[in-house]
């Protein structure tokens, strides 16, 4: 029996269902102590850092996760508006506060950001591979792989919606309470940096020696290199009181590291990097744009009309008010108040003064104070500034591009006709594939080191290594996103590779799930002599007296000939099969070439003395 066999056996019973032992206290070889632990909790050496972890979380969580009102944002959404209060003034910092909301519209962009960046999960040739002692042993794995740890699907899924909200979190790999099955059954999850109460400097791995954390209500967990400690504790208090249960773990390092390596710098190495954290400023700008543009549409509907001050000769012949400006004075010249305390409108001129939705506001009429001065209509509107309100849209949808193309390494608007070049294309495919190799290195890492703990905790020693890749290559874009770039392109003139480029990845992307139909695909293409020109083209070609008969005749009936081919053989997928594929593609195309001359003898014929057989409709 191997020593990390030994050592987690230790706490388990040789029954078919066996249950951790619960002593008192178990002091464990090597591992941290009560009194230890103790001295931690009550001066966590990375408080500060811990702090500084979750106030980057909750400004990323403002744009990123949708909620109808969560406090975890307070300190975020109270960070954004005292900042927005230095931009405005009072009256309208009021109004935009007002128009402050949940689900903040910066989460639908970066829903789109994050849709893009999910494409890391699905490369095109991943590889994963487990090393054991014994084809035995992997085929357990294979199955616990499979039927317990749901992988690498589940761990995928919760490593990116951990990466989109909770970059600083943990990822922990434990051992259940009880085991049913022959061998230990450890799992893993990523806990919330929130619950963190202190861990060691990390190794040149970006490893922990030790950390402790909160996994639960009056509970407190200690991993470190040897062994799980678990231990009571008092209500709002962190300080252990009582050993629930002690497991040597055996493995030499702890079943615990940050999820994400990158940091934010140097500095704060315990801060971990985003990839929206380089681009928190520009969507604090985008929100301020996009709250702004609502401010403007609520005003449009509503405008501010303008009128003269008008006369008015209301007077109660009981009471003796009478109309003052719009508002109503007593006998005495005193102005009457309604309950709330505002001034008492006049009943007569203040029903005049706007017959729909807006507000109005007068300006004096023309008299002696003015030198009867009359410039102007006697009524009017304030309308909404054009300029200001297109310089808004065009300022969010500058910064939209800006931030998806930071993150996702491409803006993510079509290419136009007149911009779209080569370099351009290249440049934007490249772009995008450097970002998800980026990001994927993060989850590789990840993955790789929790399948790492969990198999060296199963099988010991019999477990050697593992090594995982999620592909080097990357679906980047939609089919349609490359139809739509492909029409442009050969619109536009490329050349070839380019356009060969650009079909090859939109074949690859339709068909990802239909090798069959990819693998069709790609003997067609190769069949096809002119394959990125249209039938127009070859015809006006052929006209000219510039191209064969028989080459001309296969473009513009190409899918005739394809199918006519397969009615009298089979399909171009299983023809020659054991042929290699340059052979095959060459016996096939003498087929269809066959086609062509059958049908140029029997028109030559039919059209006795001519020399050139008609070009078909």
């Amino acid at each position: 029996m191997n020593r990390i066999t030994q050592s987690v056996s230790w706490q388990w019973k040789t029954t078919a269902v066996g249950r951790r032992k619960e002593p008192e206290s178990v002091k464990l070889k090597k591992v941290l102590q009560l009194t230890e632990i103790k001295e931690i909790v009550s001066k966590p050496k990375h408080r500060q850092q811990i702090a500084t972890a979750v106030a980057h979380e909750s400004r990323i969580s403002l744009h990123a996760e949708a909620t109808i009102g969560d406090k975890r944002y307070n300190r975020a959404v109270t960070q954004f508006l005292d900042w927005v209060k230095t931009q405005l003034p009072s009256d309208k910092y009021r109004i935009f506060a007002s128009l402050f909301r949940y689900p903040v519209k910066t989460v639908a962009f970066t829903e789109t950001i994050f849709e893009n960046l999910q494409r890391v999960l699905d490369g095109k040739n991943p590889v994963f591979t487990e090393e054991f002692v014994s084809p035995e042993l992997l085929d357990d794995w294979e199955e616990y792989k499979k039927d317990q740890l749901k992988d690498p699907k589940r761990f995928q899924y919760e490593a990116f919606e951990a990466m989109k909200t909770q970059i600083n979190g943990v990822l922990v790999v434990d051992l259940p309470e009880s085991q049913t099955g022959a061998r230990p059954e450890p799992y893993s999850y990523i806990l919330n940096i929130n619950d963190v109460v202190d861990y060691s400097d990390l190794d040149d791995n970006g490893e922990f020696d030790w950390i402790i954390f909160k996994p639960a209500e009056n509970r407190l967990s200690v991993f470190d290199r040897e062994g799980f400690q678990l231990f009571e504790t008092d209500p709002g208090s962190t300080s252990p009181k009582r050993q629930i249960s002690a497991v040597n773990h055996g493995l030499g390092r702890c079943p615990a590291k940050f999820l994400w390596y990158k940091p934010v710098n140097r500095k704060e190495k315990s801060v971990k990097q985003s990839p929206l954290t380089n681009q928190l400023s520009n969507l604090d700008w985008l929100l301020y744009y996009m709250i702004a543009k609502r401010q403007v549409d609520n005003y449009a509907p509503f405008p501010i009309f303008w009128g003269f001050e008008a006369d008015c000769d209301y007077e109660d012949t009981e009471t003796r008010d009478y109309c003052d400006g719009g508002f109503l004075r007593d006998a005495n010249e005193h102005y009457l108040l309604n309950r709330d305390g505002s001034l008492k409108e006049c009943p007569v001129c203040s029903k005049k003064r706007l017959t729909g939705a807006g507000s109005f506001i007068e300006v004096p009429a023309p008299g002696p104070q003015n030198d009867n001065a009359n410039l102007r209509d006697p009524l009017g509107i304030i309308t909404v500034d054009k300029s200001s309100l297109e310089y808004i849209v065009e300022e969010i949808d500058r910064l939209k591009v800006e931030i998806f193309e930071n993150v996702t390494g491409y803006g993510g608007e079509p290419i136009n006709d007149q911009a779209i070049n080569e370099k351009q294309v290249f440049a934007s495919f490249e772009s995008k594939a450097q970002a998800l190799r980026n990001l994927k290195a993060q989850f590789e890492k990840a993955h790789e080191w929790r399948n790492w703990m969990i198999c060296k905790l199963r099988y010991g020693n019999s477990f050697i290594g593992n090594s995982y890749s999620y592909g080097t290559e990357f679906y980047l874009m939609t089919p349609d996103q490359l139809l739509d770039w492909y029409e442009k392109a050969r619109n536009k003139g490329l050349n070839d590779s380019i356009l060969d480029m650009i079909e090859d990845e939109y074949n690859k992307t339709k068909y990802r799930n239909n090798p069959n139909e990819l693998h069709r695909v790609n003997v067609l293409k190769n069949l096809d002599p002119f394959r990125h020109l249209t039938k127009g083209d070859v015809r006006e070609m052929y006209r000219n007296d510039g191209l064969p008969f028989e080459d001309y005749f296969l473009k513009v009936n190409f899918s005739s000939l394809i199918q006519r081919f397969e009615r009298e053989n089979i399909s171009v997928t299983q023809f020659g099969e054991a042929l290699e594929f340059d052979k095959k593609i060459e016996a096939i195309k003498n087929e269809l070439l066959r086609y062509g001359s059958e049908y140029k003898t029997t028109t030559s014929q039919e059209n006795t003395g001519s020399s050139q057989a008609q070009v078909p409709a």
